[in-house]
């Protein structure tokens, strides 16, 4: 990584130590009563996206069809060709940020405008250009990967033992199927 790389990530990391955690009223969601759910994730290759896709058809068999949306970053310069803008699905690239690497896209604008039930962050949280898009997301109850610096931004954090993303859903499952719901207990 070059000197003008971690510059700008220090800029980003700077300022999003700045960006003001908005005070939201926090309600926890279980499966069954999260009516839209929100997720993160970073493109690193067609496998990655893949295994989102895969993911969301999962959670709309098993608990119903609800509204479900991933956004993706990319740190490609270029949309790989397997990406696409659609109805579930929404990415953005290395080209939408400003210069220390928040977003500027209507992708990512459209996103953190959504009231989510649910936002699940598949990262370890270190990616600056997502971590800006959780900061402003209006989700009610954000789940995230627990680190030190994580404790203040996650409603639910999941220590994982195993960093694989199927160990990650695996627990995502069990943790936020036990949650009990003012609504509906599970």
């Amino acid at each position: 990584m070059g000197l003008i790389s971690k510059i700008k990530i220090k800029a980003g990391n700077y300022f999003l130590n700045r960006e003001v955690i908005r005070h939201r009223k926090v309600e926890a969601s279980n499966w069954q009563s999260a009516k839209s759910i929100g997720i993160i994730y970073r493109i690193d290759d067609e496998r990655s996206f893949k295994h989102i896709r895969w993911y969301i058809k999962e959670l709309k068999k098993r608990y119903g069809s609800k509204r479900i949306f991933a956004l993706g970053y990319s740190d490609e310069k270029n949309a790989p060709a397997y990406l696409s803008h659609g109805l579930e699905f929404d990415y953005f690239i290395k080209k939408d940020l400003n210069w220390y690497g928040k977003p500027r896209s209507k992708s990512s604008d459209s996103f953190t405008s959504e009231q989510f039930d649910m936002l699940i962050d598949f990262t370890d949280g270190s990616c600056v250009p997502l971590r800006f898009v959780l900061l402003s997301s209006r989700a009610t109850f954000k789940i995230g990967r627990y680190a030190k610096n994580n404790e203040e931004i996650y409603d639910l954090l999941i220590s994982l033992e195993d960093d694989s993303w199927n160990h990650f859903m695996e627990q995502l499952d069990k943790y936020v199927g036990m949650i009990r719901h003012a609504d509906k207990a599970v």
